[in-house]
């Protein structure tokens, strides 16, 4: 068994065992995490609609975050969900609702509409059975409220940004403060103004 330590005991901030697991072998490893963030989350971000489309009056960004431990649970139950429209290769699934609501693409050709629903429900069904650290996000921009100048993409993302470093806020047991995207939004806003 390898065993490393990282830091002093007499740094701030706290040692908690983390055990890994590599093929055979089995390291645990003392990792020093300071106490207000000792988790890490995944955010996954996706569009709907375009930026630059006008004949769509709505540009709206959603995702979810999941506690990084949570990543695989949400994949293996995706995997089950996927496994019913092809058992063979049920990572090759991919869960748009566009696609599942046209019904024109495989897998999705032969469903009939309640059918379709049905999909999208169990689908937002695994984020709803997951435990509390996941959230959900969304932000919706009717682009004809915006000044010609303002892009939506920018807007929204910086958004989801907040919304998601306030979450974190509250997971770390503080009111406010950057926990952990001050980072994105503050390049995110050097890119806008510098272009």
């Amino acid at each position: 068994m390898h065993e490393t330590r990282v830091g002093s005991p007499q740094d701030i901030g706290a040692w908690y065992p983390q055990v890994a697991v590599e093929r055979a072998a089995l390291a645990v490893r003392w990792t020093k995490v300071h106490s207000a963030a000792f988790f890490m989350y995944l955010l996954y971000l996706d569009d709907a609609g375009s930026s630059g489309n006008p004949a769509e009056a709505y540009f709206v960004l959603g995702g979810i975050c999941v506690y990084e431990a949570q990543a695989d649970w949400f994949t293996r139950e995706l995997d089950k969900l996927a496994a019913s429209f092809d058992a063979q290769d049920p990572s090759s699934v991919e869960f748009h609702a566009s696609a599942i609501f046209s019904r024109r693409q495989v897998p999705w050709k032969g469903l009939g509409q309640e059918e379709a629903r049905g999909v999208i429900k169990s689908v937002l069904n695994v984020a709803r059975t997951s435990y509390d650290s996941a959230c959900c996000f969304a932000c919706a921009i009717e682009k004809a409220s915006l000044p010609p100048d303002q892009d939506c993409v920018a807007l929204a993302f910086e958004d989801l940004c907040q919304r998601f470093n306030f979450f974190l806020a509250r997971r770390a047991g503080r009111a406010t403060g950057n926990v952990g995207c001050s980072s994105l939004t503050e390049a995110l806003r050097r890119l806008r103004y510098s272009a």
